[in-house]
């Protein structure tokens, strides 16, 4: 009788012990029905989680952050060709080197550096084809900077400083004239992006709290503060602006869903569309200007194992042809509510400044 309770035992651990690996291999597959993702392509292989992509315009430079030591370090990271099996390695070290930014015009990349064993990170600046000797931009002992962005020309940064060395709802977008050296607080939010003319900044900013966010687009002087996406999405970032400016691409966590995906809007709040609908990973995207959007995927292999993707940008699924003559417009984006744009001083008058775009459920084969 003990011998039956001991092979009993024995066979509920294993049995326990087969579920648990079956669940930490959990893998995902690369598409899924509902995705027309043209020319998907897998930039970066291996078991090193690769994110943050910049740049891959016109096919080159691309810059990216590799996690190494069993993720307890990054290095950036730049490919000269995307699909060119070489990497060539920027910085070195034990730090956390993340969120690389480039400008062609200067040939200079910054990124947010955390030095081995400090919990906090500053922003900093290198050659992008030297790399390794390093220019601090930032030194707060008191705050952490991170999601660097540099203007086309490269005389201008732009920045999220973290007071308390933790982002949130008090988190501030910085920018920096590198000629002068001047620093000025734009406002609140996170994660700035330059449009490409260099004449805005898009950047994510929190609701009430950390669970909902949403995408707002504003003057680079601080000035005309417009909110583009409704909070009561969920919790949106990554956002940029597409190479024409009339597009903005970020990765949203719709509410009661654990995984982030893409979408597409314009800048104007209208025809928000979804890209991904994949149960995997689907963010950080970068929208090159040949028409490739790279973005960080733990699809096609095992859960967060997260890699750089590419695919070509469906711009044809946010044009409208022609405008709904109503005061609401009906958009293929699934059961949510979209508030078209509204100035940041006007959120004590909501029911007067703003137009409720009516939402209707996806059907069919389209991406939302």
């Amino acid at each position: 009788m003990k011998i039956m309770k001991r092979k009993s035992f024995v066979t509920a651990i294993i049995i326990c012990m087969v579920l648990l690996n079956s669940c930490g291999s959990k893998k995902w597959v690369i598409t899924v029905p509902g995705e027309n993702l043209s020319a998907l392509s897998k930039v970066t292989e291996g078991d090193e989680i690769c994110q943050f992509p910049f740049g891959g315009d016109n096919g080159k430079s691309l810059f990216f952050s590799v996690f190494e030591g069993k993720g307890n370090y990054a290095n950036i990271y730049k490919k000269e060709n995307p699909f060119s099996p070489s990497l060539n390695q920027r910085t070195s070290g034990n730090n956390g080197n993340l969120a690389p930014t480039y400008c062609e015009a200067t040939d200079k990349v910054a990124f947010a550096g955390r030095l081995e064993g400090n919990i906090r990170s500053d922003i900093y600046i290198m050659s992008a084809s030297q790399g390794k000797a390093l220019t601090q931009i930032t030194n707060t002992p008191d705050a952490s900077e991170h999601h660097p962005c540099l203007s086309k020309d490269g005389q201008l940064i732009v920045y999220e400083k973290n007071n308390g060395g933790i982002s949130g709802p008090g988190s501030e977008i910085w920018m920096k004239n590198l000629q002068t050296g001047e620093t000025t607080l734009l406002c609140k939010g996170r994660m700035p992006s330059f449009s490409p003319d260099g004449k805005q900044i898009v950047y994510m900013k929190y609701a009430s709290d950390t669970d909902f966010s949403c995408i707002w687009i504003m003057d680079t002087d601080g000035d005309n503060q417009v909110q583009v996406t409704d909070a009561n999405l969920g919790l949106a970032g990554y956002p940029r602006f597409s190479p024409d400016g009339k597009f903005i691409i970020f990765d949203l966590t719709k509410k009661k869903k654990k995984d982030d995906d893409l979408y597409i809007i314009q800048t104007d709040g209208n025809n928000l569309t979804q890209l991904t609908v994949n149960k995997s990973y689907d963010g950080q995207p970068y929208w090159a200007n040949d028409g490739n959007i790279y973005f960080v995927s733990d699809r096609g292999g095992k859960a967060d194992n997260r890699q750089i993707w590419r695919f070509k940008a469906p711009v044809e699924t946010a044009i409208v042809n022609e405008p709904v003559p109503t005061q609401t417009n009906r958009i293929n984006i699934g059961s949510t509510t979209q508030i078209r744009p509204r100035n940041e001083t006007d959120n004590q008058s909501t029911e007067q400044n703003r137009q409720t775009i009516q939402v209707v459920e996806q059907k069919g084969n389209k991406n939302k």
